[in-house]
Parts: structure tokens; C-alpha cells; sequence
């Protein structure tokens, strides 16, 4: 049997309300996709209610689109079966609800055509409620949810009875016999093979087996985890809708106006009592003024009294004043004389302390005109010897430069000794591998020696070397050819001759003939070194920043003598011996200070005695005027007129403070029974109140947004399709 789906039509059916058709549908692998939400899981739903829900069914409500209880969810599919063209189309709940099928030519209605379609295609309805995987039979091999991919042994378990009857039907007399004869046991042979592949004789999983549990595990996991956001994202959902319960309510209810009107109702009262309070203080204020008016009518009357008694005061005052003026001017005269005295020894004083000043003036200038001269005599004898120690210095240096041209430095002697070193040790090795020939001739014979083209003569007695093939001619007896043995004689004597050619480069550059007259000159070029350095040494003890500047210092010395000099001769002539005797500045000194010491304590006696003076004479003048303007007043006929408007002031205060204090009593009742506190309470919890009901509003607003926010970041990331692909991987 064969059977695919054309096209799916849905109406009325959850998110759907308007029709919704897929069309197109092709044999095979057939994808269609979309957003979270979308609505592709309630199609998959419609295929399911088609097929496996009885029509009148009442576990389908969930297929109502929501809000809309009278709708009649319908589900319409063409699908193809063997070849022949079939039509299904289904209605749930309410009157509305049916089903039709055409198959070909056929037509069922009802439930015959729900159980006509269950017996091809091999599933079962559910006997009451929704149907579940074990009415599924055959489909339910084929149909696989997300997250179910893992439990085909249910679904066969469920099948088995439906697969066992079109077994039978399908196979036939000998093909039955051929499962029951010996190719059945090959069969049986193979299928055991293919099981020890997944299980060892135990019955434990291996290879693919293995491996695919523990991916099973991975993705279980996997699965638990995506679950667990899913289950935040829903919970999220959950609390935005609250949220947005609770906004809405809040918009509707609006609590923070009835809040405000209790507020304002609050300040108001509080404002009353707030102006009774006022009053309050006013009317105490007031009280506190009549007292205050009361009190100075009183001090009025007690002033009116002690005038009498003042105008006696006032005239033994002037008495004492006038007695105190005398003997003040008297006192005046006295420090007016001493002060006269002390100015005078003061003057006298001060003119010793300026002789004293130039003598020891003359005595400094003197001890330092002596100590000029000295220092001037030593930096005339110091910078002599400086110049003759650079002259020194300067004569050595040309001495260097003249006699040797070209200075071996420690290096060059290093670099000499090593050449003249491998220059030896090459001969040494030479002669060491060389052929030697002992010679001793008669008096007067010869032998003629030839070696690489150069012809030589051996007479008397010595030694000769052989580098290389020679030939030795003997007069009268032919001739000698000597080979000398050994391979490395030429590569010696190249060694040799680049050694020897180095070493005389070298001796060449430095401008000696050998290696003793370069150690002779190096030696002396050290001797001339010391020399200079030990002359650069003295200069520098004896001039150490130069000899211009010991120039210079003693320059400067000499202009500092002539100003001493100077400054002596602009000096007066020291006083004779017929003159005052001067004493010493320290002692002249002293005396002047104690003369202004005195001078000064004459000024603050005199200036004290004129104080005094000028004071007595104005509180004499000031104690006569009041004595006179007292009596004056305690006579006249104003005073009498005072004392009666007194009197009558303090009357009517008494009166008007007994009537202020009556009214501060009320309002003090009228505010203690207001209860100011309990109001003040009431303005500051209905504002707080407020404040808090405004902000709550506020904040749940916020929290509508964050959450939003979270929703479509996490919605953006397809929570519900990544843990569909698990379960479907799982």
C-alpha cells in the first residue's frame, strides 16, 4: 500500500480562523518552515485530529481557536492511496461536526468512513477520550513526534497485530512453508548475526548500539536542559502576563487618585490647624508685647522715682571729678620733666653707639685687608706653580706626539704576540716534520743544492732543511735526490708562509722591524703614559677647575683688596688721645638700649599722664553738665506730666494682658483638640502611600518591558525548535 498527501486545508482551527490551505504536497521528503508560534505544530495537530480523532469527539476542544467557543474547527486532506485519488474532510464539535470520505469512485460518511479508513490504513480509535500511541497501529510506525524518535519498540509493541495480519493475508501457501523449511534458519542465522553485532552473549549493547545510547544519553541531556529554558521561558511568560493583569487593573482602578484626594483632604485639614496655630502664636506674641508695654510704664515710674536721688548722686560726682583733675595736671608736669631728661641721655647715648659702630667698622675692614693681602700672596705663588705644572704637562704631551708617530695600544701588543706566536709554532712544526741533512765538509769542497727552482750551496758544516724534493749535486760522483716523506709538508709550509706574511703586515702597520723593538716601544709609550698621567695628577691638585680659573680667582682677590682698601680711606680719622674715650659696641650697645628703655618708659608715663589728664578734665566737664541737666529736670513741670501718663499706661496694659492670655487659652484648646501630630502622620503615610502606589506602577511598566525584551531575545533564539530537533535527534 502506498500513500502520500497532496494538500491540507485547515479552518476555524486554533490560530487559524481564516481558511489556510497547503498545496503542492509532492511524494517524498516534503518541508515547510516558519517563525516560533507560526503555527506549523497546530497543522501537524490538524493531520493527527484527521486521521486518529472520532469526529464527534469531545478531546478535541483544544482545536478552538481561543476566545471563540461556537467555532467548528475543519480539517480537510487529499492524499493519494494505491494509486487512487482520496478526499478527507472532518468537522469537530458542535452541530456542525462530520466526516467525509472519498476514496476513487467511493464515498463513506460518518463514523463508517472513520473506521473504513482505520481498517486500510491499520490504526484503532479510542474508546473514549483522546486517542493515544497504542490505537496508532501501522501509522504510528511511520508517524514519529518531536522528542519520539527513540521509542519505536512502543509503537511496533502497538503494531504487531495489524503487521501480523497483513503478514498473513499477504503471504501464501509456499511462502509461508518457505519461513518454516531450512532457508528460515538461514534467515534466523542472519538475523542472529546481525544481533551479535549490537549485543554480546550477555545481552549487553556494543559497537553501534553502544555508541548510539551513549549519544542518546548526550541528547537526553540536552533535551533536560533545553527543557529547563523552555520552562523559564514559559514561566516568564506566565509572570508578563501577570504583569500585565496587574497594569491593567491598575489603569482601571487608578488607586493612586484616590490616594491623592485622601492627601489633599489630609493638607487641608492640616492647613486649618496650621492657621490656628498661627493665630496662636500671634495672639502669644501679643501677650508677650503687653507685657513688655506693662513692664516699661513700670520702669518709667521707677525712673521718674530715682531722678531725685540721681540729681544728689550727680553733684557729690562733680565734686570728686574736679579734685581728681587737679591732681592729674599735677602728675602731667612731673612726667613731662622726666621724659625731657630721658631724650636727652637717649641722644647722648646713640652718639656713642655710632662711634663705637665705626671703630669696630675699622677694626673688621682692617683684619680684612690683612686677609686679602695673604690670600692674594698665596694665589700669586699657587697659580705660578699651576703654569709651570701645565707647562709641564703640555711639554710631555708634545714629547709623545713627536718621538712616536704610531702608539701600540694593549690590543696591538696582544694581536703582535698571538701573529709572532703562530708565526714560531708553524716553524716549529715545520722543522719537526721537515727532513734535516747533517753536513761536514773538507776545507775547501762544496756541495750544490737545488729545491724548487732555487740553487743554493752547502760549504764547511751545519744543518739544512728540506721543505720539499731537492736534488744535491756531489762533484765528481753524480747526483743525490732526496724526497723528504710526510703528505702535510706543503700545507705547513703554507701555513708557515701565511703566518710569517701576517706577522710582518702587522709589524709593517705599527711601524717596527720586530716584535722585541715593538714591546720596546710599548714599554716606553706606558713610561711616557705614567709621565703624563702623574702630571695631569699634580695640575690637578694644584689647579683643579683650571688654571684660568685660579687666573680668574686671583683677579677677583685683587679687585676685593683695592674695595677694602677703599672702603678704609672713606673711613673717619680714629679719634686721639685728648678725645672722648669710645667705648666697645657691646657696651655702647647696651647703654643705648637702656637709655631707650628709659626714654620710652618717660613717653608712656607722659602719654598715660596727658590720658589721665584729658580723661579727668572731660568726666569733670561731663559730671558737672549731668548734675546741672538732672536738677534741671527733676524741677521742671514735664517730669509731673510724665509720671501721670505712666501711671496711666500701666492701667490700661495690666487690662488689655489679662484679655490677651483669656484668648491664647482658647486657641491653645481649639489646637490640642485639632490633634496636629495625628495629621501631620496621616499627610506623611498617604504620601508615602502615594509615592509608592505611583512607583509600583511605574516599575511594573519597567518590568513589562524588560521581560518583553527577554521574551523576544529568547523567542529569537527558538527555544521550543531547538528542543523539538533534540527530542527528534534523542
Amino acid at each position: 500500500m502506498k500513500l502520500h498527501l497532496t494538500h491540507l486545508k485547515v479552518e476555524q482551527l486554533r490560530r487559524f480562523r481564516q481558511p489556510v490551505e497547503l498545496s503542492g504536497l509532492q511524494p517524498g521528503l516534503n518541508i515547510f518552515t516558519g517563525p516560533n508560534e507560526a503555527g506549523k505544530s497546530t497543522l501537524v495537530r490538524a493531520i493527527r485530529a484527521a486521521f486518529f480523532e472520532r469526529y464527534r469527539s469531545k478531546a478535541v476542544d483544544d482545536l478552538r481557536p481561543w476566545g471563540d467557543s461556537g467555532a467548528t474547527p475543519a480539517v480537510e486532506i487529499g492524499f493519494e492511496l494505491d494509486g487512487q485519488a482520496a478526499l478527507l474532510n472532518k468537522s469537530f464539535l458542535g452541530s456542525k461536526a462530520r466526516c467525509d470520505l472519498r476514496i476513487g469512485a467511493q464515498t463513506w460518511s460518518g463514523t463508517d468512513a472513520e473506521d473504513h479508513l482505520a481498517q486500510l490504513l491499520g490504526f484503532a480509535f479510542a474508546g473514549k477520550g483522546a486517542s493515544k500511541a497504542e490505537h496508532w497501529g501501522i501509522p504510528g510506525l511511520l508517524w514519529v513526534e518531536q522528542g519520539s524518535g527513540q521509542d519505536l519498540k512502543e509503537a511496533a509493541d502497538h503494531a504487531h497485530e495489524h503487521l501480523h495480519q497483513a503478514l498473513h493475508s499477504h503471504l501464501r501457501g509456499s511462502d509461508t512453508a518457505a519461513l518454516t523449511a531450512t532457508g528460515g534458519d538461514a534467515l534466523l542465522e542472519a538475523i542472529q548475526a546481525q544481533r551479535d553485532q549490537l549485543l554480546t552473549r550477555t545481552g549487553r549493547p556494543t559497537g553501534t548500539l553502544s555508541e548510539a545510547i551513549a549519544k542518546a544519553d548526550t541528547m537526553r541531556e540536552r533535551c533536560q536542559d533545553l527543557e529547563a529554558k523552555v520552562q523559564a521561558y514559559q514561566q516568564q511568560v506566565d509572570a508578563l502576563a501577570r504583569l500585565r493583569t496587574q497594569h491593567q487593573r491598575d489603569e482601571l482602578e487608578r488607586p493612586w487618585e484616590r490616594l491623592q484626594a485622601q492627601l489633599e483632604a489630609a493638607r487641608q485639614a492640616l492647613q486649618v490647624v496650621d492657621q490656628a496655630k498661627q493665630q496662636l502664636l500671634d495672639a502669644r506674641q501679643q501677650l508677650g508685647q503687653q507685657a513688655q508695654h506693662q513692664q516699661l510704664a513700670m520702669q518709667q515710674l521707677e525712673g521718674l522715682a530715682q531722678q531725685e536721688q540721681q540729681a544728689l548722686q550727680r553733684q557729690q560726682q562733680a565734686q570728686v571729678a574736679r579734685a581728681k583733675l587737679d591732681e592729674a595736671e599735677l602728675v602731667l608736669a612731673q612726667a613731662q620733666q622726666r621724659a625731657q631728661q630721658a631724650q636727652a641721655a637717649l641722644s647722648q647715648a646713640e652718639e656713642r653707639q655710632r662711634s663705637a659702630q665705626m671703630a669696630q667698622q675699622r677694626g673688621q675692614l682692617t683684619q680684612q685687608h690683612q686677609q686679602q693681602t695673604r690670600a692674594l700672596t698665596q694665589a700669586v705663588a699657587a697659580l705660578h706653580q699651576a703654569q709651570q705644572a701645565d707647562a709641564r704637562l703640555h711639554a710631555l704631551r708634545q714629547q709623545g706626539l713627536s718621538d712616536l708617530a704610531v702608539r701600540l695600544s694593549l690590543a696591538d701588543m696582544q694581536r703582535l704576540r698571538q701573529l709572532h706566536s703562530r708565526a714560531h709554532q708553524a716553524q716549529l712544526r715545520m722543522q719537526d716534520r721537515a727532513t734535516h741533512i747533517q753536513f761536514k765538509l773538507l776545507p775547501g769542497q762544496q756541495i750544490a743544492l737545488q729545491a724548487e727552482g732555487s740553487v743554493g750551496l752547502l760549504q764547511g758544516e751545519g744543518t739544512q732543511l728540506l721543505l720539499g724534493e731537492t736534488a744535491l749535486h756531489l762533484p765528481g760522483l753524480g747526483e743525490l735526490r732526496i724526497r723528504p716523506g710526510g703528505e702535510d709538508l706543503g700545507e705547513l709550509a703554507r701555513q708557515l708562509q701565511a703566518a710569517q706574511a701576517a706577522l710582518q703586515a702587522a709589524l709593517q702597520a705599527m711601524d717596527v722591524a720586530d716584535l722585541d723593538q715593538a714591546e720596546q716601544r710599548h714599554v716606553q709609550q706606558d713610561q711616557q703614559s705614567r709621565e703624563v698621567q702623574l702630571a695631569e695628577q699634580a695640575l690637578a691638585l694644584m689647579a683643579p677647575h683650571g688654571v684660568a680659573a685660579m687666573s680668574a680667582q686671583q683677579a677677583q682677590l685683587a679687585a676685593d683688596l683695592a674695595l677694602t682698601e677703599q672702603a678704609l680711606q672713606r673711613l673717619p680719622a680714629p679719634l686721639g688721645a685728648d678725645d672722648e674715650i669710645t667705648l666697645s659696641l657691646p657696651a655702647a650697645e647696651a647703654a643705648c638700649a637702656a637709655a631707650q628703655k628709659a626714654q620710652g618708659r618717660a613717653s608712656e608715663a607722659l602719654a598715660q599722664a596727658q590720658a589721665q589728664r584729658a580723661a579727668a578734665s572731660a568726666h569733670a566737664e561731663g559730671a558737672e553738665r549731668e548734675w546741672v541737666s538732672v536738677q534741671q529736670q527733676w524741677q521742671s513741670p514735664e517730669r509731673a506730666r510724665q509720671l501721670a501718663d505712666a501711671q496711666a499706661q500701666l492701667l490700661t496694659a495690666q487690662a488689655q494682658a489679662q484679655a490677651q492670655q483669656a484668648r491664647v487659652a482658647q486657641l491653645e484648646a481649639s489646637v490640642q483638640q485639632a490633634r496636629p501630630d495625628i495629621l501631620q502622620q496621616d499627610v506623611q503615610r498617604l504620601d508615602r502611600s502615594l509615592t509608592q502606589s505611583q512607583l509600583a506602577h511605574q516599575d511594573r511598566r519597567t518590568q513589562i518591558a524588560v521581560v518583553e525584551q527577554a521574551l523576544v531575545q529568547q523567542g529569537a533564539q527558538g527555544l521550543e525548535e531547538a528542543l523539538a530537533l533534540a527530542r527528534g535527534e534523542w
